[in-house]
């Protein structure tokens, strides 16, 4: 029988008389991984922020090492040894990787002033354990996304924890990394450490999973042993019905045209780039985390300028210098970080829905919004993407991870692109809203849109594209039509010779 060192049963949990959770359980195990998983808004993360102390239930117990936990806090939680990694970044830009990691724990001297020499060394050795060649002072605002999510985990393992709750941690990280979180999760789990690790990954359960509990709609459904079920049986719990097929039947368009040609393009990101984007096909863009993808999409919508090279769109050498030029002319990317790139969280999701493309809603003469016509477009937009909501007027962050995907979707398709850059679109989003995204996509494609998507997860790369263009260092190293399975793929990712890594 594994021992059970943090426990919660029947937990209630409201907000602003929305219940939350209305029937949570949830146990972890010393030396084992217990994988949470369940749709967006099931109620994961609000009863693992319970579980760590960020807040008290309304009801139901929680207890730790056998004893009933009264007062809730997360100071309290963490001297308990309950460490929490969240998946929204909560490092401070403008201090050193070293003094985030550190922060109100940094070594003193005997003057009780910062012993930085010991802070920066302490710091090499836990960038070390996780094999990040890293220097300590470097600020965290120059780290790429990938880079910034290993120091949040980074910080969280460095704490010794009994209980370590880390939520979707490989949402923001390429594959090279994820490998690298998983052998530290083997090593945590020998020296005695218990997990709870939230993910919608399926291929996360077999390499790192002893049990699995399954939530939906804010109640807890199952706790298995990862041997005593199947994705098929997981799935059905989750959504409360039986999924088919992940991915829609792709289709081949004989109506295929170029809609851009790009022409020997480089910067700073990339190097001698030449490619067609067309319509009515799924182009899509893969490559290890700093290849170059995202930056190359964001020269094409006007966010990067670029050195040399040209740019043809609709049959004319274009340069767009600002992102609303390119969403003017048609032209959309949806950045891979919503919460910074993509929406405003503190405003409401009418307003988000709308800001691309208010021109669209406003009388050329007054400039006044036609708040009928917004009300209308609104309605339609979520009804198509199945947005969970109460109404349009709440601010977005009073929506999950997946819904406020949905919002920025929503977003970009109100503005009418006719060239689409999804880039990492299904990050932190669950197997059902997945689907959806997919389906939207090949609605898109078969509607005459361009469709281009950016991303990490090679299910979804191989499950998706029409067409294949890998990336390595910022050019390109493959772009092909033809079926490549996962080792060929990381293959040329990689840049080696050898079909197997």
């Amino acid at each position: 029988m594994d021992e059970i060192i943090l426990e919660a049963k029947n937990i209630v949990k409201t907000f602003s008389g929305v219940k939350a959770l209305n029937n949570g359980e949830i146990r972890a195990f010393r030396s084992k991984v217990n994988i949470l998983m369940g749709e967006n808004g099931a109620g994961k993360s609000t009863i693992l922020n319970i579980i760590s102390g960020m807040f008290a239930p309304d009801s139901g117990s929680v207890y730790f090492e056998g004893n009933r936990i009264e007062d809730f806090s997360i100071n309290k939680f963490k001297k308990l040894g309950i460490t929490i990694v969240h998946q929204e970044l909560k490092l401070v830009d403008d201090l050193s990787i070293a003094e985030n990691i550190l922060l109100t724990r940094e070594p003193l001297t005997i003057f009780k002033t910062i012993d930085y020499k010991k802070m920066y060394a302490i710091t090499k050795e836990i960038l070390k354990s996780i094999d990040m060649d890293l220097n300590p002072k470097t600020l965290v605002k120059d780290l790429s996304i990938a880079q910034k999510q290993m120091i949040e985990i980074a910080k969280g393992i460095s704490q010794k924890s009994k209980v370590l709750i880390l939520d979707e941690p490989t949402s923001s990280i390429g594959p090279e990394e994820s490998e690298q979180l998983f052998k530290i999760i083997h090593k945590l789990k020998e020296s005695g450490v218990a997990i709870l690790y939230i993910t919608h990954r399926m291929n996360e359960l077999e390499k790192i999973g002893d049990y699995i509990t399954v939530f939906r709609d804010g109640n807890f459904v199952s706790e298995s042993k990862i041997e005593d079920t199947s994705e098929d049986k997981i799935i059905e719990q989750m959504v409360g019905r039986k999924l088919e097929q992940q991915f829609p039947l792709k289709f081949k368009n004989d109506e295929l045209f170029t809609l851009m040609k790009v022409n020997n393009l480089g910067n700073k990101f990339v190097s001698n780039i030449s490619f067609e984007i067309k319509a009515n096909e799924i182009l899509v863009i893969s490559g290890l985390v700093g290849s170059g993808r995202s930056e190359l999409a964001k020269t094409i919508a006007g966010y990067y300028s670029f050195d040399y090279g040209s740019i043809e769109y609709k049959n004319k050498n274009i340069y767009f210098n600002h992102p609303k030029n390119a969403i003017d002319n048609g032209v959309y990317y949806l950045s891979e970080n919503r919460k910074e790139e993509g929406l405003h969280l503190e405003k409401s999701i009418a307003f988000n829905l709308t800001l691309a493309s208010l021109k669209s809603f406003s009388n050329k003469y007054t400039s006044l919004i036609n708040l009928a016509k917004e009300k209308i477009e609104n309605k339609s937009i979520t009804d198509k993407l199945k947005v969970r909501m109460s109404s349009t007027l709440n601010n977005v962050d009073s929506l999950s991870g997946g819904n406020q995907q949905k919002i920025a979707i929503g977003k970009a398709l109100l503005t009418k692109p006719e060239i689409i850059f999804f880039d990492e679109p299904t990050r932190g989003v669950d197997v059902g809203a997945r689907k959806e995204i997919y389906k939207l996509m090949h609605e898109l494609k078969k509607s005459g849109k361009a469709v281009v998507v950016i991303s990490s997860d090679l299910p979804e790369v191989i499950g998706l594209y029409d067409r294949l263009i890998v990336m390595r260092e910022g050019k390109i190293m493959h772009d092909t039509y033809d079926k490549l399975d996962q080792n060929e793929i990381m293959k040329y990712a990689f840049g080696v010779s050898n079909k197997f890594i």
